[in-house]
């Protein structure tokens, strides 16, 4: 009740939705006003489709966010009040998740990373419960189809949640066995079946448009542009090839804040690194060693919101609202396709529909100002979170946990890939990280061997 009294105050101050460039280029390819593409991915863009269906407005993706965050944080908050042994922690965790603005914010934004994080929170209560009972808890048909939708999530909503799901299948596997955990391992086969199929035969078959190869080396061209920025040293070829791949005024734009002002900035020429992206790894890797030292601080300024707390290094809006009347044109295709195929896209305009209380907006508003100021924002960066979690799982390695450990793992794989290939990740990004802190607590608080909460006597 408490938590659906607040999502619904969010929702009429915020109808239909906070919509971003990302999204908007969704909704023009699910109206067939640009052609169908990676760029955000496609698992994602289908959920959005299929909830126009049921109505043909933004507010329907929300009302779905809003169910799920709803569900999602009471089910989450009930596990907290039964097993984390203290009652302050379910109140801490309800005033963090529903009173901060920050989090039911996120449910009115119609990006991936909203469902992600929702899919990527449940399937470490799933992981929870189920080690807590033996896959006991996976008998429940309910259990399984939320654990199934979250692990599909998980694969087909972030690029970077495939890699985590087989490595936790693995692991499942190896620690856990198959005679009592089948269940967990078939949900987890299904997913990433899902994805090979998804991302081989159907995308082909549908003439879905790739993202260009600079989403996949974002962290390569982030690292070489700061050893340039920074007068790194480079031999003639890297010369030759790096002046043509950016140019000085590209290079003058590098900040390690903002990704988006190389790759995407003007003098970046994407065409060279995708027609041959060996040569591109080839020169890319040839700088960084000749530059080792430049190279580890240019990617260390690209992964500190991981590791370091502290305010300075927030990345992205900490708390985003919806634009003043419509959000402005952005294309993810080259000029020779827009042109090629007819690409009418189309910006999105707020006054097309019902705009919402602007009254509570504004009260909400000034509610928000109050978290956007560092001391504020500075609980919120990951760094100590991961930090802890890790030493947990330090830890519980040495004592021989591994069940417990199983459950932990899939927030340190998170953080990994972006450590490996992600620059500079949004705050939003990282969100997960926040929330597994809980549900690491839960963990450590579950005795070693455990039915359905009941010690067990060797």
């Amino acid at each position: 009740l408490l938590y659906s009294t607040v999502i619904f105050i969010y929702f009429i101050a915020y109808y239909p939705g906070i919509m971003v460039v990302d999204s908007v280029n969704q909704w023009n390819q699910i109206h067939h006003a640009y052609p169908w593409n990676n760029w955000h991915p496609i698992g994602h863009t289908a959920v959005l489709w299929l909830t126009s269906k049921i109505w043909d407005n933004p507010a329907s993706f929300v009302i779905l966010q809003s169910i799920v965050y709803v569900t999602l944080f009471s089910y989450f908050a009930t596990l907290l009040k039964q097993y984390s042994g203290k009652k302050w922690v379910g109140y801490l965790f309800f005033v963090l998740t529903a009173i901060v603005p920050f989090f039911p914010l996120q449910a009115m934004i119609l990006v991936k990373d909203t469902l992600f994080t929702y899919a990527f929170v449940f399937f470490g209560l799933a992981l929870f419960q189920t080690v807590r009972t033996h896959g006991q808890w996976l008998h429940k048909p309910l259990a399984f189809v939320f654990t199934l939708l979250s692990v599909m999530g998980i694969s087909l909503w972030r690029s970077n949640g495939i890699p985590i799901v087989i490595v936790m299948c693995l692991l499942t596997i190896i620690i856990l066995g198959v005679k009592k955990y089948w269940r967990l391992i078939i949900i987890m086969v299904i997913a990433i079946i899902s994805y090979f199929v998804i991302s081989g035969p159907i995308i082909t078959n549908f003439h879905v448009f790739e993202p260009s190869k600079t989403e996949s080396y974002g962290m390569l061209i982030q690292v070489d542009a700061g050893i340039i920025h920074d007068k790194g040293s480079l031999n003639l070829q890297q010369q030759q090839y790096f002046s043509k791949l950016m140019n000085n005024k590209n290079i003058a734009s590098y900040q390690p804040t903002n990704i988006d002002a190389i790759k995407f900035g003007p003098g970046f020429d994407a065409k060279l690194l995708n027609n041959d992206t060996g040569k591109f790894k080839k020169e890319s890797i040839s700088l960084i060693k000749s530059n080792k030292i430049k190279a580890l601080k240019a990617y260390k300024a690209q992964t500190a919101i991981l590791w370091n707390q502290n305010a300075k290094y927030r990345i992205g809006t900490f708390i985003r609202d919806k634009y003043s009347s419509f959000v402005p044109v952005s294309y993810f295709l080259t000029g020779s396709d827009i042109e090629k195929y007819n690409i009418k896209y189309q910006m999105f305009r707020y006054d097309s529909y019902w705009g919402g209380f602007s009254k509570l907006h504004l009260i909400l508003g000034n509610w928000q100002a109050m978290f956007k100021i560092k001391s504020v924002q500075y609980w919120f960066l990951p760094g100590i979170y991961l930090m802890m979690q890790v030493i947990i799982a330090g830890w519980l390695v040495a004592q021989g946990m591994w069940r417990k450990l199983l459950v932990i793992l899939p927030i340190i794989g998170l953080a990994a890939t972006y450590m490996l290939a992600i620059p500079v990740p949004d705050i939003r990004y990282v969100q997960p990280i926040l929330l597994y802190v809980f549900i690491t607590i839960l963990v450590v608080k579950m005795p070693n061997n455990t039915v359905d909460g009941s010690e067990i006597k060797h």
